[in-house]
């Protein structure tokens, strides 16, 4: 199984998914619940997990797996079985609890098709090229392969000096909604996720 920290899902459009589509289905890098929907009227067993995009898509794309692995004969709860030897339709016993949705779909349906590129331009040296060579490497990966790239944008951290903190601490806690934080001493509140405050060491209570 591969390792994909870099990467936060990956969406599947009609280029993958030979259906109408409202939109993509959004597979995310992380654990989701598998559904044992039970066991069909052809004695195949039914499973889904979690994906993200349009209701009518993501049942009409179960529908169609389901439909197609039926055809096959072999259903995707036939391939998450852990039995060493079944016999009969998996049950829910026989199945993992969770399954991790696009690293299911890079290592069992695209893993021999597909070449993952992580770019992070603030890693970049100073004679880096401003626009990745895409068309360069589109040549260099095999025939019959998709190239997916992935631009890492890394927020800058933005610094405010609020001068003197008595007179902003008010506003400061009001804004961020945390009044756990009253009656402490701030120095720095850090999100990583959005700007940094950067205020003189004051005490929120007063």
């Amino acid at each position: 199984m591969g390792v994909y920290p870099d990467i936060p899902g990956i969406a599947l459009d009609m280029g993958y998914v030979n259906m109408p589509m409202v939109g993509a289905i959004i597979h995310i890098n992380e654990s989701r619940p598998l559904e044992y929907v039970g066991i069909d009227a052809n004695g195949y067993a039914e499973v889904r997990y979690g994906l993200t995009g349009f209701p009518g898509d993501i049942e009409e794309f179960w529908r169609l797996v389901h439909a197609r692995g039926v055809a096959d004969g072999r259903v995707l709860a036939d391939y998450l079985d852990t039995r060493e030897n079944p016999v009969g339709p998996p049950l829910l016993a026989h199945l993992p609890a969770t399954v991790n949705p696009m690293r299911f779909v890079l290592d069992q349906l695209l893993g021999q098709n597909m070449v993952v590129i992580v770019l992070k331009p603030l890693q970049f040296g100073p004679d880096a090229s401003v626009a990745p060579p895409f068309r360069l490497l589109r040549q260099a990966i095999p025939p019959q392969t998709s190239l997916l790239t992935l631009v890492a944008l890394e927020p800058a951290n933005t610094y405010i000096d609020t001068g003197d903190a008595s007179e902003v601490c008010t506003g400061i806690v009001a804004i961020l909604d945390a009044p756990e934080i009253a009656g402490s001493a701030v120095t720095t509140l850090d999100y990583t996720s959005g700007p940094v405050i950067i205020l003189p060491a004051a005490d929120c209570s007063t």
